[in-house]
């Protein structure tokens, strides 16, 4: 196999993955939101820049008779597979050119990677292809991370218990209506209690500068909250919140 100075540009290899690794993964995992139907194909469509960690951030296209969707994968490389590895995480073992086995792996599920990914929100600068939004200034460190288990569409990961941190699976292009609309319900104190407020975000824009959001940052909500009460009163405002939205995009 390549060696991994040279498998970002190696196009047979990552045409390999996405049609032989990606599917099979993506098909068992809970946020794979195409299990209802049957792609008949993927490709690695880019791979972001990122210079704070090792692992790939793969934009993954997946194709269907009628359309296609995009997906968002942090790929990540381990030697070795650790005894406390979630099952969830492990894509597929791949040989390097020199005989040494190496687990490709979800890296939602290394802490070095949610390490990475909070310290470059916190820290606030723009990386070659990811670019942080922040509603406020951070003082603060990383001090833990764990993933919330759920039947989400999204990777769900709370740090320092104080922070969740949503990771975007199938993505879609331009305006992101969650993120729109929790800024805006964030403005007002009537949601407070309610609605866990919208730090930032962190996004990716393509060579046609079409803008993905890739990760949503909110304030962590503990499981004690009343999810029910949560919708309950997003139902019940949610009219009047989505028609003040249009009327504050019309006046910008």
């Amino acid at each position: 196999m390549t060696e991994w100075s040279n498998i970002r540009s190696n196009t047979q290899f990552w045409d390999d993955f996405a049609r032989c690794h990606f599917l099979p993964f993506a098909k068992r995992s809970r946020w794979f939101a195409g299990k209802t139907r049957s792609p008949y194909g993927a490709s690695v469509r880019h791979i972001l820049e990122w210079s704070v960690h090792t692992c790939q951030l793969l934009i993954v296209d997946v194709y269907y008779e009628d359309e296609s969707e995009s997906y968002f994968l942090p790929l990540g490389f381990l030697p070795s597979k650790p005894d406390d590895l979630s099952e969830n995480a492990c894509i597929t073992e791949i040989t390097r050119s020199n005989g040494d086995h190496v687990l490709l792996i979800d890296a939602v599920y290394d802490e070095s990677f949610r390490r990475a990914l909070f310290n470059h929100f916190i820290i606030g600068t723009n990386d070659k292809s990811l670019s942080i939004t922040r509603f406020k200034d951070f003082d603060d460190f990383y001090q833990s991370s764990d993933i919330l288990s759920t039947d989400s569409t999204n990777s769900l990961m709370v740090f320092n218990d104080k922070y969740l941190f949503k990771l975007y699976r199938k993505l879609t292009t331009g305006q992101n209506l969650e993120v729109e609309m929790l800024t805006f319900i964030g403005k007002s104190e009537d949601f407070s209690n309610h609605i866990p407020t919208c730090l930032g975000s962190i996004d990716w824009s393509d060579q046609q500068d079409s803008t993905m959001v890739l990760v949503l940052v909110q304030k962590f909500i503990p499981k004690a909250y009343d999810c029910w009460s949560m919708i309950i009163v997003f139902n019940e405002y949610q009219p009047r919140t989505t028609k003040a939205l249009d009327q504050d995009n019309r006046e910008q």
